[in-house]
Formats: structure tokens, C-alpha cells, sequence
């Protein structure tokens, strides 16, 4: 009766883990009106970036890029940067005077612009919960 009263709690708690491992995502719109996903690794130290190409705004192909804990770092920084600020290993981050910011992948494939403090109030929402 002890085994069968362990084996449903743990497997209460792992399937409590891969439930909520589904819930670690947030969605925020672009400027142009697309979506830009953002989830939390299993790892639980990289975040994932799902957009949209932003040169090509009739079509959505999707890019993933992945930021590690130096990018969240970088995000996360209180310094209001300028211009194109180059993640090592992980990309683009470009801030621009109107707050807004843009990703770039390692590749060259540039997000659309979205609301700065929107981005990185999300980001510290889904890899802090």
C-alpha cells in the first residue's frame, strides 16, 4: 500500500512538471502586428526566441534563436544601449531611440521591432517563473 501511495505521488509530480514545463511560454506582438513567442528552455538556462523573418512581411517563416544566460544577462541589463548590441554566441539584440528593440540570429535574419519594456518584462517572466 506504501509503494502504490509513492508511485502516485510521484508520478503526480511528474506529470505536474510536464504540465506546467508547457506554460513556460509568453507571446508578444511586433510592430507589425505578428507575434513573437518566447519560452524557456528545458535546460532552465536558455531562452527561445520564435519570429517571424521581418524583411519578409507577407510571409511568416520562422526563425528560432536561441539566447543563454550571458543574452538574458543582456536583455535583462538596465543600460538603455543604442544600436546593434552583439551577444556572443547568441546573436543580436538592436535598440532603437523610439523604445523598441529587434532580434538577430547568428545567421543575419532579423526579427520585427517590438516594445522594449514589453520584451524584457516578458523575458523576465518566463525564465524567473
Amino acid at each position: 500500500m506504501r509503494i502504490l501511495f509513492l508511485f502516485t505521488i510521484i508520478v503526480t509530480f511528474l506529470g505536474m512538471d510536464l504540465v506546467t514545463g508547457q506554460e513556460k511560454s509568453k507571446t508578444i506582438q511586433t510592430t507589425n502586428e505578428r507575434e513573437l513567442k518566447i519560452y524557456k528552455g528545458n535546460s532552465q538556462i536558455n531562452i527561445f526566441f520564435e519570429y517571424c523573418d521581418g524583411k519578409d512581411t507577407k510571409n511568416c517563416n520562422v526563425q528560432v534563436i536561441v539566447f543563454d544566460l550571458r543574452g538574458i544577462v543582456k536583455i535583462l541589463e538596465n543600460k538603455n544601449e543604442l544600436g546593434e548590441i552583439k551577444i556572443q554566441e547568441n546573436g543580436v539584440l538592436v535598440n532603437k531611440e523610439n523604445g523598441t528593440s529587434s532580434l538577430v540570429s547568428l545567421a543575419g535574419i532579423q526579427s520585427d521591432f517590438f516594445n522594449t519594456e514589453e520584451f524584457k518584462s516578458t523575458v523576465r517572466e518566463v525564465f524567473f517563473r
